[in-house]
């Protein structure tokens, strides 16, 4: 099987798998390798040459990519995109070309009001959607997909990175950046004599989220409160000397905040999360984490405390979240799950 692999991000997978080999990352060729993928990321729109590379460089980058796929599109079995924009931009390449050529595409969050819309007109073009979210599935329905194209699979957390580690749990953290509560937390925590650490990340451009910028524009910091930003490696420490994880979200009919919380639980640790209409699938209420209303800081509070002075019930929740994370949201599953779904798009079973 060869497939072309349509990324937002830039990426040097040459470096990534010098990291790999390191145990300083996550396995990022694991989905490369297994579904013989060649990747066109944003960086490679500047390097087409010739007319249709000047021309290419004129149109939106997510649409500059969907067309210079389509170009491509005959070297391979299949392809796919992974990123909402993409796939609804090579969907329209691809209804437009009248091109039969199959088309897999992994998305978030196409209930947005600017997604959905396009979503309705585009489905068409797309063979096979997988999602992981049961909530959008549902808005994939609604919005006319056919749910025998939609594939329902767990997410991917890399358990051979994301393990339990041993030493000491001294402190808490967050992680993440996408529509996080972080003032909520800060709030929680203030007056507490407990340490927590807020990991934020930034955008590929370097500019940071509305929501990490909302932590700098608070007054204050509490003394026990510290917030930067870390590489895997360094979160994997982080992680391993919390004594769970919180994950405070605002509203949102969408899984943000799954990769924080996948990536916590392979980790052996209960995770605190704001129970969203959309972050429904990955944390079990009372077995490998504790939900809390969004926006509620004293609920927040009371929930950090209870696991704080209970520590034998958070590493109950923590053992149980590895346990699932293995059983259903491992990138080995992941990739295996993604690789039967391209066959069946293409034909091969």
């Amino acid at each position: 099987m060869k497939t072309l692999l349509i990324v937002s991000g830039m990426g040097d997978r040459k470096k990534d798998r010098a990291l790999e080999e390191a145990d300083r990352d996550p396995r990022l060729t694991l989905f490369d390798d297994a579904l013989g993928c060649d990747t066109l990321n944003r960086g490679e729109i500047r390097t087409v040459p010739g007319l249709r590379g000047a021309a290419e460089r004129l149109l939106p980058v997510p649409l500059a990519q969907a067309v210079e796929a389509w170009f491509r599109r005959r070297r391979y079995d299949a392809v796919i995109t992974w990123a909402d924009d993409i796939a609804l931009a090579y969907a329209a390449v691809k209804l437009v070309t009248f091109s039969r050529h199959p088309h897999v595409a992994m998305m978030t969050w196409l209930s947005k009001p600017k997604k959905a819309i396009p979503f309705r007109l585009l489905h068409r073009g797309i063979d096979r959607l997988v999602l992981w979210s049961t909530v959008q599935r549902a808005a994939a329905l609604r919005l006319g997909m056919p749910a025998t194209k939609i594939a329902m699979i767990g997410r991917r957390a890399d358990t051979r990175f994301w393990r339990p580690m041993p030493g000491p749990t001294d402190m808490i953290c967050s992680a993440g950046r996408e529509m996080r509560d972080f003032p909520a937390l800060v709030e929680a925590m203030r007056g507490l004599d407990i340490r927590c650490h807020i990991a934020t990340g930034v955008y590929p451009d370097g500019k940071l989220f509305d929501t990490v910028q909302s932590l700098y524009r608070l007054d204050t910091l509490p003394a026990n409160v510290t917030v930067g930003t870390v590489t895997r490696e360094d979160l994997r420490t982080l992680y391993a000397r919390s004594r769970f994880v919180v994950v405070p979200l605002h509203p949102t009919d969408t899984d943000n905040g799954a990769t924080t919380i996948e990536e916590s639980m392979a980790m052996g640790k209960a995770v605190i999360c704001s129970r969203t209409a959309g972050q429904v699938d990955l944390v079990c209420d009372g077995e490998t984490g504790l939900y809390v209303p969004p926006g509620d800081p004293a609920a927040l509070r009371e929930a950090i405390l209870y696991l704080w002075t209970h520590p034998l019930e958070a590493e109950r929740m923590g053992r149980n979240a590895r346990a699932a994370a293995e059983e259903r949201h491992s990138l080995d599953r992941f990739v295996g799950d993604v690789a039967g779904i391209v066959r069946e798009a293409t034909g091969g079973g």
